[in-house]
């Protein structure tokens, strides 16, 4: 029932890029970021191997789309690391597989291992050129995001909603937290960034709805 929840979630997002084609890679990257939190939530009691390789795989998969959803991985090993240490290790073996793919992609087309993820760093990081160029943002410019998707009339009220179930959905929340917290802190905010978080925001309230 889960699954067909984020399926429906996961078509109605696929959408989103057609009107708002500017945030295509931040839409993109949450099917990968996706398939990593259901095969780590699928695998609950820790019996399938196959389940915590597969969500390495999708978890190393969004940073190739877009290096800051690689941040979802993280959240997905906190998770794993805290169930026990082997699945940690089978989830971080399926993730290495893409970050030498990764480096080995970057090595043909920049002559250098992983070059374009240093790179990345040095121009988005805080206080880097992206800073410089275009400033310090407010939070607020994030919450232009419900403004555009649900109406300025609503858009509390989305808010709200959407808070209201990932603090039921603990473990969904702290799958997010470390891609939530990193854009929080950096300085230069679009509400594109916003984007992966958007869908599963909706899936938590559908499960809360469905399931209490």
């Amino acid at each position: 029932r889960e699954a067909r929840v984020y399926a429906v979630a996961t078509a109605i997002f696929w959408a989103y890029p057609m009107l708002f084609a500017r945030g295509l890679s931040e839409a993109i990257s949450f099917t990968p970021a996706a398939w990593t939190w259901y095969w780590i939530s699928s695998n609950a009691s820790g019996v399938s191997k196959k389940m915590a390789f597969l969500a390495g795989i999708a978890g190393g998969a969004t940073s190739i789309l877009r290096y800051p959803s690689g941040l979802f991985a993280v959240g997905a090993a906190l998770l794993e690391g805290k169930k026990n240490i082997r699945r940690l290790g089978i989830f971080s073996v399926g993730l290495a597989c893409v970050v030498l793919l990764g480096g080995m992609l970057d090595l043909y087309f920049y002559d250098g291992w992983l070059r374009s993820l240093f790179r990345y760093w040095e121009f988005n990081r805080p206080g880097g050129r992206v800073s410089v160029l275009f400033g310090e943002d407010s939070l607020a410019v994030y919450y232009h995001l419900f403004d555009f998707l649900f109406s300025p009339i609503l858009a509390p009220l989305a808010l709200f909603v959407a808070v209201w179930a990932l603090l039921l959905n603990r473990k969904l929340l702290a799958f997010l937290l470390p891609y939530l917290l990193a854009h929080l802190a950096i300085g230069h905010r679009e509400p594109r960034f916003l984007l992966p978080l958007i869908p599963f925001a909706m899936a938590a309230v559908f499960v809360s709805l469905v399931t209490r």
